[in-house]
């Protein structure tokens, strides 16, 4: 997709998802800037990394040393690392939940992936670190 490569065997993607991926219409319009706007030197910064597709597509594009991805589900750490070694890029990943204050706070982890919230929608729940946003970006 685009070539980026995804596992699609794995049961954290939806058949509806799959199916988008398959017909190129997953994150079509975001995937359109990217491919129009960055240019080398650019940085990005992924709030919610899913699989991996956006940083993965913006490693190739500006180059790894150039991105970082923050995702909140712990459940979805492998399948973007995955994603990841299947397209030969290392974006900076990090896994927490962003906040106003370091510490750890609940996260939601349900069956669907993009339902995975710190709202509770009866997903398993699990603590997980938060790191504040702006520690985050005095860090880039």
């Amino acid at each position: 997709m685009n070539g980026v490569i995804i596992d699609l065997d794995c049961k954290v993607i939806s058949d509806r998802v799959a199916r988008s991926m398959f017909l190129q219409h997953y994150e079509r319009a975001e995937t359109a800037v990217v491919l129009a706007t960055l240019a080398a030197g650019d940085r990005i910064l992924e709030l919610g990394a899913g699989i991996g597709y956006m940083s993965t597509l913006c490693a190739k594009k500006v180059g790894s040393e150039h991105v970082n991805a923050v995702e909140a589900n712990p459940a979805m750490e492998a399948k973007i690392r995955r994603t990841y070694e299947l397209n030969h890029v290392s974006p900076n990943l990090e896994i927490c939940v962003l906040g106003d204050s370091d510490g750890e706070t609940t996260f939601h982890v349900a069956d669907n992936y993009s339902s995975s919230s710190v709202h509770d929608r009866g997903g398993r729940p699990v603590t997980v670190r938060q790191r504040s946003f702006a520690g985050l970006l005095a860090d880039l």
